[in-house]
């Protein structure tokens, strides 16, 4: 659990497990999303590669797409529409257990590593109150 901490504060200290449950996730605004009728939800999220020119001109060449879509699961979904700055990772947790049946553990866990997967692919930022 400690090099989640460490991922999400760039190798400073990493976060005590209070310091987690009170951040909150937040979606990065210039992303567009949609909820489809299943409950899953697409998100457009610009790639961001090499900022080299050559490699600009390359994928400028190629007609690279500038975009990738993600689609989350009900599950992932539920996090998404969460982490809109208001709610923290303790409060989201809980709703993964009411909404999905998960005990305390499974949500916790379950939702710190799909945090610092959307982290990593730079779908949101993570707010830590002080």
């Amino acid at each position: 659990m400690d090099w989640i901490k460490r991922v999400w504060r760039g190798g400073k200290r990493p976060l005590t497990s209070a310091e987690m449950g009170k951040a909150r996730p937040v979606r990065k605004p210039e992303l567009e999303w949609e909820q489809v009728e299943d409950g899953s939800i697409r998100i457009q999220a610009p790639i961001t590669g090499s900022k080299g020119v050559f490699m600009r001109y390359m994928a400028e060449k190629m007609k690279a797409p500038s975009h990738r879509m993600v689609e989350l699961e009900p599950i992932g979904a539920l996090v998404w529409k969460l982490s809109d700055g208001n709610h923290s990772v303790n409060a989201i947790a809980k709703q993964l257990q009411q909404n999905f049946g998960m005990n305390r553990l499974e949500s916790e866990a379950s939702l710190h590593a799909f945090l610092q997967m959307l982290g990593q692919r730079e779908l949101i930022e993570l707010k830590i109150s002080k």
